[in-house]
């Protein structure tokens, strides 16, 4: 099979992202995981979660230090700047606890990330200063282990569509299985590759806005993945393609300020 089913779907990922493209006060009418759950007031669960939003584009990222954020380059690729927002449960309510802006000095993406087949698909963000800790705001551990997570359970979070219509401004999570690599390159062609995580999305799954966001193994409460993309639509099961965290464990100790165990 060639690229030319990759080529779509993120083509189709490209369309329906921009229709989340309103500014941050229409949050609920523009903007989470299809087939999730809300996250409660009081779940601190997800501290690590962080939304971002770039030149009207929206996304999610991960808090892995107190000062370094990953998310997918796609997500910054060609962007003036972007504000990011911790400890934020309704993106909708303002003031946020804690909001960073930054601009393309501050962020990293990947020399190999490809625009169009979304290979080497994360970034690294310096903030200014480290972020305040609470309850609410606080890192995950990144996984380095660099094996195979094929039936590994996992989760992720973010505030994409939960649906092809329907948004919201609460964070939601779902919980997915990592796939073979053989199930996405069925779905997407060759373009899948090692340094790409499959994740099942037979029961829910990600949606537009969602990139960037958090995948989590939920044996080792570790970082194994950034949202990337996946076909057209969010409630057509296909599987979800997420990249591969530890893959790039030696770029992003290098480019981290922040000592990461």
């Amino acid at each position: 099979m060639d690229g030319s089913r990759l080529r779509r779907a993120v083509a189709g990922l490209a369309a329906l992202v921009s229709l989340c493209g309103a500014g941050l006060a229409s949050a609920p009418s523009a903007s989470a995981i299809y087939g999730g759950q809300e996250v409660g007031p009081v779940d601190h669960r997800f501290t690590y979660t962080v939304f971002v939003h770039a030149d009207n584009y929206r996304c999610g990222g991960t808090l892995v230090g107190p000062r370094t954020v990953l998310t997918a380059a796609h997500c910054l690729y060609g962007r003036a700047a972007a504000e990011l927002f911790f400890g934020s449960r309704d993106v909708s309510t303002l003031p946020q606890p804690q909001v960073v802006k930054v601009t393309p000095s501050n962020w990293r993406v990947h020399a190999s990330y490809d625009n169009v087949q979304l290979t080497d698909d994360i970034a690294l963000i310096t903030l200014p200063s480290p972020v305040t800790f609470s309850e609410s705001v606080g890192p995950v551990a990144v996984s380095w282990d660099d094996t195979t997570y094929d039936n590994t359970p996992a989760v992720v979070s973010g505030w994409g569509l939960l649906n092809d219509s329907d948004s919201t401004s609460i964070l939601h999570y779902v919980n997915l299985t990592i796939a073979p690599t053989a199930t996405c390159r069925n779905y997407f062609g060759n373009g899948i590759t090692p340094a790409m995580l499959c994740a099942d999305a037979t029961n829910g799954g990600t949606c537009q806005g969602d990139s960037g966001g958090p995948l989590v193994d939920t044996r080792t409460g570790k970082l194994i993945g950034i949202v990337s993309f996946g076909g057209e639509g969010c409630a057509n099961r296909t599987p979800r393609v997420a990249t591969r965290v530890p893959s790039f464990g030696a770029w992003i100790r290098t480019y981290s300020v922040d000592r990461l165990t």
